[in-house]
């Protein structure tokens, strides 16, 4: 199980300084099978005093880092899910309560090395599932 303690410690190693508003996202995003939306994370936060602005910049700043994972829903939303492992993975996404779960191999790699081959550069994907979980079907 992942600790506030260690994603602290990736913040660090990216050269991301680490306030306060930063642990408290992570504490919000920690220990969550669920993607949740900018507004779903304000909206846990607003009562500490957290405002869109940082949330935005936040969110930016973690995305680039890796230890988010921005996701689509079938509405186009993006919806963030900690990725503190930092691992290339995709997930299935519940289209009614939002609970993701992780898929633990990734065929389309060899697509890629395929798309090289053919003289391709920065190759990349994006592979998104949705569906209805077992407790939503």
């Amino acid at each position: 199980m992942i600790k506030i303690d260690q994603l602290v410690e990736n913040l660090r190693r990216d050269g991301l300084r680490v306030t306060n508003a930063r642990k408290q996202l992570l504490s919000a995003l920690l220990d969550s099978k669920k993607a949740y939306t900018k507004d779903e994370i304000l909206n846990q936060l607003k009562s500490k005093g957290y405002d869109p602005i940082t949330l935005y910049r936040n969110l930016n700043a973690f995305d680039k880092s890796g230890i988010l994972l921005r996701l689509k829903d079938e509405d186009g939303k993006d919806r963030y899910l900690l990725n503190p492992e930092r691992k290339h993975y995709h997930v299935i996404l519940c289209k009614a309560c939002k609970q993701v779960e992780p898929i633990q191999s990734c065929t389309i790699d060899t697509l890629e090395e395929f798309a090289r081959s053919k003289g391709f550069k920065e190759v990349s994907h994006v592979l998104e599932l949705h569906g209805l979980c077992e407790d939503c079907s």
